[in-house]
């Protein structure tokens, strides 16, 4: 699955050896293409954020063959949307801002499930334990719609 997003930012800095203080964009320069070959990595795109605002972006390797990474290649981000969302909404839940066990209908409405009654017992506690009774994703459903299977 390709990320909606413009692009990807990959925390590289660690496979470099590097503390965060060194991270000249001249060393990723000459190390990211090395890093992209030796893991077997067809591109990346890389961002430096200091003091909370995005200072450089260097885009690395091949989108696809003959097709250089850019700012508009989009990346695949494997499941790290999940952990992204998981650790908002538990901070969310530690704030007192949200409950676990709230159904998500009182404030979204998704237009492929709305409509069935179990969708109003969807809480982000069995959305975050795998227990919502969806697969993954709309195309693994024959119809290409997401539903519940349980």
């Amino acid at each position: 699955m390709m990320s909606r997003a413009p692009f990807v930012f990959f925390l590289i800095l660690p496979l470099l050896g590097t503390q965060p203080a060194s991270d000249d964009p001249a060393l990723l320069d000459t190390a990211v293409p090395e890093l992209l070959k030796k893991h077997r990595v067809a591109g990346a795109g890389i961002g430096i954020i200091r003091a909370g605002e995005l200072t450089w972006t260097g885009y690395y390797g091949l989108q696809r063959p003959g097709v250089p990474v850019t700012r508009e290649t989009m990346f695949n981000t494997a499941s790290m949307a999940k952990t992204v969302t998981a650790e908002t909404i538990l901070r969310l839940v530690s704030k007192g801002a949200i409950s676990l066990d709230e159904p998500i209908a009182a404030h979204y409405a998704h237009p492929e499930l709305a409509d069935d009654p179990r969708y109003r017992l969807l809480t982000p506690r069995l959305i975050l334990s795998h227990q919502a009774g969806l697969l993954n994703w709309s195309y693994d459903y024959p119809d290409g719609k997401l539903a519940f299977i349980a």
